[in-house]
């Protein structure tokens, strides 16, 4: 059995999936939530097709807590 690269183990998601990521932001809006579908996927970002834009978010502010990932469907 092949071991799964780490990258893939905190990011359990796959290009089509509808997703919620919320971004801490700083002080003033402290977490800013994108609603999209994944579009892509690399061992390095993931880029998320929101209602008017494109959002590429790195595999390190996951890891770190900054940035959080559930599916919707």
């Amino acid at each position: 059995m092949q071991q799964k690269p780490k990258y893939e183990e905190i990011i359990d998601v796959n290009i089509g999936d509808k997703i919620v990521a919320s971004l801490k932001q700083g002080s003033k809006k402290p977490v800013r939530n994108i609603v999209g579908r994944i579009i892509f996927k690399n061992k390095m970002f993931i880029t998320i097709q929101g209602k008017d834009y494109k959002e590429s978010i790195n595999l390190i502010n996951i890891m770190l807590g900054d940035t959080k990932i559930r599916k919707i469907s």
